[in-house]
């Protein structure tokens, strides 16, 4: 099978490079015709567009963008074979509805339109988990989109696990992540608030972004002490982070968004054979089961979170249970390779 990867992607950003090392390992043939918005690679967008032209394709996949622009409708013009888009997430949903980041109604409505606008040009639209699927279909009421379901997984090149003797007689719970509403970071604090005086607990948390400064007033405010924060490091020393922790953190916040996704750090999370802690959600049971591979507790619950991590350190044969299902099921599903047979097979759908 002939495939063009298309658009302003970064290859090296987990989704796309995914799709494609999951793509190449079960055998299609994937051209690449990649561009951004920087002057010097537009120049280049007549060539990449007589490409993608007289390409024999069998299909065309718009690979993720933090920048949202006209793919699509180029890809459409550029080719009469199925599209498939994979937007990842709304970025209405994402700079209005969960970040608050974008408050002017005309700007607001502009980005809405214009996602909308680009959606209609694709044969398919690819997202995450069926909860996001209906989320879109409620948010953007298309009435000929048809939507197909490919998690996220991760790359077993670079999240394994590994062997690393801590330095410290600590357990360890471990958060990564942009500090942003989605991840409810501030309730991780309010469990750490709970467990004070379980000296022997300490929390990792790795990264920074809009709410970092609110986040570390918090600690502050609530005189934590079993906290640590450390700005944001490479994807390989988070996970060596990952392997040195006792238990790995998912998402907490009471979002939309939040209910409909599973994020990198839970693949992640499986991928290095760790047990894991996690809000519930309906998203989160299409590929987990609690005390099977995570401990679902309460969204935006500090108290649950906390009872949480209690269950865990307490009960060493249960996390040693988690820790293997969540491996296992990872190389049985998660892997590039197993997702990209998964994104095969929808194509074969719509050729």
């Amino acid at each position: 099978m002939k495939i063009c990867y298309f658009g302003s992607y970064d290859p090296n950003y987990s989704r796309n490079n995914i799709f494609l090392k999951g793509l190449r390992m079960n055998g299609a043939e994937v051209i690449e015709a990649n561009f951004n918005s920087s002057f010097p690679s537009l120049l280049n967008f007549p060539k990449i567009f007589l490409k993608t032209l007289t390409s024999e394709l069998d299909a065309l996949i718009i690979g993720y963008s933090d920048v949202k622009s006209i793919e699509n409708f180029l890809a459409k013009i550029s080719s009469k074979t199925p599209i498939f888009f994979d937007p990842l997430f709304s970025q209405y949903d994402s700079l209005v509805s969960v970040r608050n980041l974008i408050k002017n109604s005309f700007l607001a409505k502009y980005i809405y339109n214009r996602e909308i606008f680009f959606m209609k040009y694709a044969d398919c639209i690819i997202l995450d988990t069926n909860a996001h699927i209906n989320f879109f279909k409620k948010l953007f009421p298309l009435k000929k989109a048809a939507y197909e379901r490919v998690f996220v997984g991760a790359d077993d090149s670079k999240a394994f696990p590994k062997k690393i003797i801590k330095k410290w007689d600590k357990f360890v719970v471990f958060f990564y992540g942009t500090y942003i509403p989605l991840h409810g970071i501030e309730y991780i604090l309010k469990a750490a608030k709970e467990l004070e005086n379980h000296k022997e607990i300490i929390f990792t948390l790795v990264g920074g972004g809009q709410n970092f400064a609110a986040i570390q007033n918090l600690a502050k405010n609530l005189k934590l002490s079993n906290v640590r924060f450390i700005p944001p490091v490479s994807y390989s020393k988070l996970i060596d982070y990952m392997n040195l922790a006792d238990i790995c953190l998912g998402i907490f916040g009471t979002s939309k968004k939040s209910e409909n996704v599973i994020p990198n750090k839970i693949f992640d999370a499986l991928a290095v054979g760790k047990p894991l802690i996690t809000r519930d959600s309906v998203a989160i049971r299409e590929a987990l089961k609690n005390e099977e591979n995570a401990i679902l507790c309460k969204a935006g619950n500090g108290k649950s979170l906390a009872d949480a991590i209690l269950l865990l350190k307490n009960d060493e044969n249960l996390m040693k249970k988690i820790a293997t299902n969540n491996y296992l099921l990872f190389q049985k599903k998660f892997t590039p390779k197993q997702i990209g047979n998964s994104l095969l097979k929808i194509i074969e759908k719509y050729i």
